[in-house]
């Protein structure tokens, strides 16, 4: 999905969106199924806040708490 996104011409709310509606959803039903570890969940989402970060301006240092 970052791969897909990175891209595109699309504002920081429009990214926002597409991990609110499409990848917390898909995740959600993984995690009803499998368990995974909190690091391989952050290897997950990684890609998707560094496309987020970088859509809306801000720093690669910028931490995750910010975001979420």
């Amino acid at each position: 999905m970052a791969a897909l996104l990175g891209p595109k011409k699309l504002l920081a709310q429009h990214v926002a969106y597409f991990y609110n509606a499409v990848l917390l959803l898909r995740l959600e039903f993984r995690l009803q199924t499998i368990l995974f570890s909190e690091n391989t969940i952050l290897l997950i989402v990684k890609p998707i806040f560094s496309v987020f970060k970088r859509k809306a301006g801000l720093a690669t240092t910028t931490p995750l708490v910010l975001l979420s």
